[in-house]
């Protein structure tokens, strides 16, 4: 287990040829793998935990408990086998990850194992011998969303999941399409990022604990690193959320932040929930 939570700042600052910046949505997946110029080897973990496990977990186990802002964890009928695989990965990769947690062996149930690790879980399984456009999602263990409902996604595909993200770049629907083949691409990781007035983890819409930009005098950049591990017919899919003070980030982060954030496109904006918050951004990060 790692001392510190890894460090990411996927801010991209491409432009195109009419120099409009791109705003990649999200960005783009890479292979998983360990790079000694960022983390090291905490790079190629699937799963990445460290000296702020015990603050996930208790709050894991508060929302599991609260189900005021709607359900955390669903799971598809008649999914059993599929489930069986994605578990029997999760209990392998972790016992190599971090043999001295003894994580799966405590409880090696698919919940078991989700109440234990600092990352949310997706697993999506398709047909036998069909596309990845048709995998869906078959069991959702998510304490931590990005502005999205869990219960609005079980039995969802991927294009289904995603029909909200703005048609930026090249997520458009023949992007979206392409983008449901990664699943069962090979081992992959991608960041998404946005802005939060707190660095409360679960930002379910309908949470009270969104934190109000009128009020705050600090801001976070919140990165989700997502990877994605391709099995036979169903891909886990980890989602793990940092969470970054503004003032900690260097001059030159912070440069780059501002000017993500006043370029960006006002529909990207608006689904990031940046928009109305754009001017007192502004000022956070100069």
């Amino acid at each position: 287990m790692a001392e510190r939570p890894a460090r990411y700042f996927p801010i991209d600052l491409r432009r195109g040829d009419d120099g409009v910046l791109l705003h990649p949505m999200p960005g783009p997946f890479e292979p998983l793998r360990a790079d000694a110029g960022r983390n090291g080897d905490v790079d190629g973990l699937h799963f990445q935990l460290d000296d702020q496990r015990d603050d996930y977990l208790r709050r894991k186990t508060g929302l599991l408990a609260d189900a005021s802002a709607g359900p955390r964890r669903l799971v598809l009928d008649g999914s059993e086998d599929a489930l069986e695989r994605a578990r029997s990965f999760m209990v392998d990769t972790l016992r190599v990850e971090h043999p001295g947690l003894a994580i799966a062996d405590a409880d090696p149930t698919l919940d078991g194992i989700a109440e234990r690790v600092q990352e949310d879980i997706v697993v999506m399984a398709r047909p036998p011998d069909e596309s990845a456009q048709r995998a869906r999602a078959i069991y959702l263990h998510v304490c931590f969303p990005s502005g999205w409902r869990p219960a609005a996604v079980i039995g969802r595909s991927f294009v289904e999941m995603h029909a909200a993200v703005p048609a930026h770049d090249r997520f458009g629907e023949r992007g979206r399409r392409a983008l449901a083949e990664t699943l069962f691409g090979g081992p992959r990781v991608r960041y998404v990022w946005t802005v939060t007035p707190n660095d409360e983890l679960d930002r379910h819409p309908d949470s009270p604990t969104l934190g109000d930009w009128s009020t705050t005098d600090a801001a976070f950049l919140r990165v989700e690193r997502q990877v994605i591990a391709p099995l036979r017919d169903e891909s886990v899919f980890l989602i793990r959320v940092y969470s970054y003070r503004l003032d900690g980030l260097s001059s030159a982060q912070r440069a780059q932040l501002h000017a993500a954030v006043s370029e960006m496109p006002e529909a990207v904006a608006r689904y990031k929930g940046l928009y109305a918050a754009r001017e007192r951004i502004a000022e956070l990060t100069r």
